[in-house]
Parts: structure tokens; C-alpha cells; sequence
């Protein structure tokens, strides 16, 4: 009976398999940005990708964004962009704000609100070409 028991208290002290180790007390919660999700805009950093368009004056406004590889994606209000878990607040004439929740050091939840804008044009002064019709079986 002792042998039993003796056996039991052992079992109980040694971890299940597949278990978690127990958290350091002393490392930091958020050492590293949080991993990235599936979607092809969360692959990249926020301050990676780039503006090319704004589609708007519809009921679901989208933004083109492009990706340091040369694609680009369609996104709406809600989806994530960046590798931080960034969502999309607004979509709005030039430009499309971001909103990402992190964690700092001591495990404080933080909000941070960037804003993704349009390149400007360069002052050249030159002018946007205007289309031209042509007679079609001319």
C-alpha cells in the first residue's frame, strides 16, 4: 500500500505529456510582436505595405493595398493588415486608418492608430494626360 501511494504522489508531480512547462515569472508577457495570421495582408508589417487606391462612394468602401512582393490586395473595414493584428477602422477618401491592441513590457494593453495615405503627386507640373476618343472602324 505504501508502494501505491508512494507511486501515486510521484505520478502527480511529473508534468502530463504535451503539458506546458509553467511560465517564467520574470520574462516579459509580450517579448515579441504577436505571430502573424493567414491573410496575405497580415504576411508583411504595417509600415511595409502601401496605399495604390481607395474605392469609395459605395456602401463597401475598399482600399488596394500592395504588398512588398509587387501584389495587390483588396481590403474592407474589418479586415487585419500588418503582423501586429492591426484592423481596418475606416476607409475614407485618401487614405485608410489602422487600429492595432498590443502589449507592452509589463503586460498593459495599449491601442496605437495609424493611417495609411495615398502617395502624393510630385510638384513637376505636369498635368494628368487626357484620354482620347478614337472613331472605332475608322
Amino acid at each position: 500500500m505504501k508502494e501505491m501511494l508512494a507511486l501515486v504522489l510521484l505520478l502527480s508531480c511529473v508534468p502530463a505529456l504535451g503539458a506546458e512547462p509553467p511560465r517564467d515569472p520574470f520574462a516579459a508577457y509580450e517579448s515579441a510582436p504577436i505571430a502573424a495570421g493567414d491573410g496575405p495582408l497580415q504576411r508583411w508589417p504595417l509600415e511595409a505595405l502601401r496605399l495604390r487606391g481607395v474605392i469609395s462612394g459605395t456602401a463597401s468602401p475598399r482600399a488596394l493595398i500592395e504588398t512588398p512582393d509587387g501584389q495587390t490586395h483588396t481590403a474592407r473595414v474589418g479586415d487585419h493588415v500588418g503582423t501586429a493584428w492591426g484592423r481596418i477602422a475606416a476607409i475614407r477618401g485618401g487614405a485608410i486608418a489602422v487600429q492595432e491592441q498590443f502589449r507592452d513590457a509589463i503586460g498593459a494593453l495599449h491601442e496605437r492608430r495609424t493611417e495609411l495615405a495615398l502617395p502624393r503627386a510630385r510638384a513637376t507640373g505636369a498635368t494628368r494626360p487626357t484620354p482620347t476618343a478614337a472613331p472605332i472602324g475608322r
